[in-house]
């Protein structure tokens, strides 16, 4: 397309992704700096992210223990991916991220106090699903007398119920968490049977 302006405004649409090379010449002859590369990647989706683990729950993690999750990005394309967690006063916190090379990142921070944390998790600068996540972090974790135990505790079948029980002691239960990590995703249901 051209203008009066002497310019031209170009457009290509590429079909598949790798390195593209765009070749400009005029009068059979290379303007400077032709050819070009053109790395073409997938487009980024952020909201095809996914998260999980305790590290990212509301309620379940104490002071000074680690904070672990992950981060999936296979789906989402070629892209950034940056985590930060600022703690209370607004101050952030070192976070260690580990690419576990498939398109998974090991993810964990330590909070050093109690209070409100939140979780930023962005990939190519697009916050992912429900991020920011907070985290209300409980105070120091004292030796305890709450004990798990069954059967869903040590192996499990394919569409069978796995149970296990988590006995407090007359703990406060505040700070009890459940998460369940792995390929299915399963949900855990709790009853408190008193």
């Amino acid at each position: 397309q051209t203008g009066n302006d002497g310019m031209f405004r170009c457009t290509y649409k590429p079909l598949k992704m790798g390195i593209h090379t765009i070749n400009i010449t005029f009068d059979g002859s290379n303007i400077p700096k032709s050819p070009f590369k053109v790395h073409v990647a997938m487009p980024v989706n952020a909201a095809a992210c996914r998260a999980y683990g305790r590290g990212i729950q509301a309620r379940g993690v104490r002071a000074k223990e680690v904070a672990d999750f992950r981060v999936v990005t296979k789906a989402a394309g070629e892209g950034e991916l940056k985590v930060s967690v600022i703690g209370p006063g607004g101050m952030e916190m070192p976070v260690k991220v580990s690419d576990q090379g498939d398109g998974n990142y090991a993810c964990n921070y330590r909070p050093g106090k109690p209070g409100v944390y939140k979780v930023n998790i962005t990939y190519s600068g697009q916050h992912i699903p429900k991020s920011p996540f907070t985290v209300n972090v409980g105070s120091e974790a004292k030796p305890s007398r709450i004990r798990a135990y069954g059967p869903g505790l040590e192996g499990g079948q394919v569409g069978h119920p796995a149970e296990f029980v988590v006995e407090t002691a007359g703990e406060d239960i505040s700070g009890l968490g459940f998460s369940i990590e792995g390929p299915s995703q399963a949900k855990i249901e709790c009853h408190d049977n008193g």
